[in-house]
């Protein structure tokens, strides 16, 4: 799984087209998936990319 923020130039989703993971763009958030100046978005954008990654892994498991 490869995730990253839309608002994060170094972000190259297309970069993942050919492996087996998984892409996840988040809206609005930068390299380390905040939101400037706006500590609840950022705070709320790591919260679902964290259960996104738990609802992978635990898919992985069955």
């Amino acid at each position: 799984m490869a995730i990253g923020g839309d608002a994060d130039g170094l972000w190259l989703p297309d970069r993942v087209a050919g492996t087996p993971a998984s892409v996840v763009t988040v809206p609005g958030a930068g390299h380390s998936l905040t939101v400037a100046g706006n500590w609840r978005k950022s705070l709320a954008l790591q919260s679902d990319a964290l259960e996104t990654i738990a609802t992978d892994l635990d898919a992985q498991e069955q």
